[in-house]
């Protein structure tokens, strides 16, 4: 028993730390690197290896969506489409369609659609799933 809870204690010791959530995200752009603050981006769209990154302009960052929303907070980015990512607290409004797709209006007035497939993720970020859900 003593060797159990030593081994135990010996991986939590070596275990490495989940990494935090990135506050910024450093984009290569002819020559220069231009540092996006995480809060100002607005939404995200896949473009094959690419990220279009939707701030104060539109970035063009060198890493697949799946990759960079995992290193994102959750808290504030949700996938909502296999090409599209959000952050929430620039949504205005969710226009509900037939299959569970969403018209997704921002802030500034652009709109995206969900996927069917993310209904689920889109009802629990924006707290539209009922108790049964």
């Amino acid at each position: 028993m003593d060797h159990d809870i030593r081994r135990l204690l010996h991986e939590a010791e070596v275990a490495p730390a989940p990494n935090p959530p990135l506050a910024r995200i450093a984009v290569r752009s002819v020559g220069r690197v231009v540092i996006v603050p995480v809060k100002g981006i607005m939404r995200l769209e896949a473009c094959d290896n690419y990220v279009r990154i939707c701030a104060d302009r539109p970035y063009l960052h060198k890493e697949t969506l799946s990759g960079l929303v995992s290193r994102l907070d959750p808290a504030l980015f949700v996938r909502v489409h296999r090409c599209h990512a959000v952050n929430m607290a620039y949504v205005r409004e969710l226009l509900s369609h037939l299959h569970g797709e969403y018209t997704i209006t921002f802030t500034d007035g652009a709109k995206v659609s969900s996927g069917r497939s993310y209904r689920a993720q889109v009802q629990r970020a924006f707290g539209l799933a009922g108790p049964g859900d």
